[in-house]
């Protein structure tokens, strides 16, 4: 069996899991720490199938570079044959919103009203086209991070003099804000063309609905056929083969999709209220792309 070469840069629980699952199986597993990696262009890479786990939320923890770097190895990788999973397309939307919601408007997908912004200007000016509540998000991120809904102008002005701090990226998105139907937002995980599950994400610290500010969690038992083929056709049309897609559904019931998770991040606690281990199921899939690369 072909080795499998795993690009990271935080060794959280879903990522060595993931390992362990491969070598469970007979795969050789390499595991590529971007914290740490350079990258030789003239160089031939290793055979062997690689798989991108490098998390947006890296800018968390001040490894904003390892996102830059995984994104030049899976382009070298791709332009030398190697097989990547994710795909630079994936992996393209996990790191850049505004390019997500460029694509996804583009395929017919309701997405919110969204200005990006690149100043202090820019920002007051899509502020004064978008009006109250709006939320302020990094283009570049995870785990909502620095995420923040402002309902008022003085919420607004009471945070311009505390300063902003632009994103990694140097950009920062407005969006207009979508009232939850139910007060939650919907998580589809999605491998290898397949939905594996359906949660509902309950709102939680500071209005915003996240595993990081929270959230309670529910499996949806039987999704809407809606929310499963939209989630599906986005997966193909991305290029995403494993990952997960955030949507919302407004007061008036129009599905909106939120962001697109190429690199979907899991903790044991996952198992205990899906009832099965959705890594196991990454896992299978990748054995079953190295077996087709064979």
């Amino acid at each position: 069996m072909s080795e499998i070469k795993i690009l990271y840069e935080s060794p959280e629980w879903s990522n060595l899991h993931l390992g362990q699952l491969l070598e469970a199986r007979g795969a050789e597993v390499e595991l590529i720490d971007l914290r740490a990696a350079s990258l030789s262009l003239g160089d031939e890479p290793p055979s062997g199938l690689y798989v991108n786990r490098v998390f947006p939320s890296a800018v968390m923890r001040g490894a904003a570079s390892s996102i830059s770097l995984a994104w030049k190895w899976i382009l070298w990788l791709e332009s030398k044959g190697r097989r990547v999973i994710n795909p630079s397309q994936a992996s393209r939307y996990d790191y850049d919103k505004a390019t997500t919601y460029i694509k996804l408007s583009q395929l017919g997908v309701l997405v919110p009203q969204t200005i990006v912004c690149g100043s202090i200007e820019s920002l007051r000016e899509g502020v004064e086209i978008l009006g109250f509540p709006l939320i302020l998000k990094q283009n570049l991120g995870g785990r909502a991070y620095q995420t923040k809904i402002f309902q008022s102008p003085i919420q607004w002005e009471e945070e311009l003099t505390k300063g902003i701090a632009f994103g990694a990226d140097h950009l920062l998105l407005l969006q207009r804000y979508i009232n939850p139907l139910g007060d939650y937002t919907l998580r589809a995980e999605v491998v290898g063309g397949e939905l594996i599950c359906l949660l509902k994400r309950y709102v939680a610290k500071g209005g915003i609905s996240s595993w990081s500010r929270g959230s309670q969690y529910e499996v949806v038992s039987h999704p809407e056929e809606e929310v499963v083929s939209l989630s599906l056709r986005v997966a193909q049309e991305t290029g995403m083969e494993m990952g997960g897609l955030d949507f919302i559904r407004d007061r008036e019931g129009q599905l909106y999709l939120l962001d697109l998770n190429a690199t979907s991040n899991f903790t044991p606690e996952y198992l205990t209220f899906l009832g099965f281990d959705p890594v196991e199921r990454m896992a299978t899939y990748i054995i079953q792309e190295v077996k087709g690369e064979g």
